[in-house]
């Protein structure tokens, strides 16, 4: 299970399938297990990245900094996650 931290919290995400990449979000402090069966259908033809907001799923639980803004923060450090993971220092 990958992590990333954002601001001293530890922010869940997972990374399915191949191709160009689809960040799905779930709705304000939701899980992207909510997502269900869909991330299996896009991981078919794309690479998916499925975020679980702070204080949901796997994502620490915490209600500190529970803002919009942090939370684009936080989707902003799992996408820089994803892509290091990919290109390394080449980016």
């Amino acid at each position: 299970m990958p992590y990333v931290t954002s601001d001293g919290v530890s922010i869940h995400y997972k990374v399915n399938g191949q191709g160009s990449p689809v960040l799905l979000l779930a709705g304000l402090a939701g899980a992207g297990a909510s997502w269900g069966p869909q991330i299996d259908l896009f991981a078919e033809h794309y690479q998916v990245i499925v975020p679980d907001h702070r204080g949901t799923g796997g994502s620490e639980h915490t209600a500190r900094d529970m803002t919009i803004t942090q939370h684009a923060r936080d989707m902003a450090q799992a996408i820089d996650a994803v892509v290091s993971s990919i290109c390394g220092d080449a980016c």
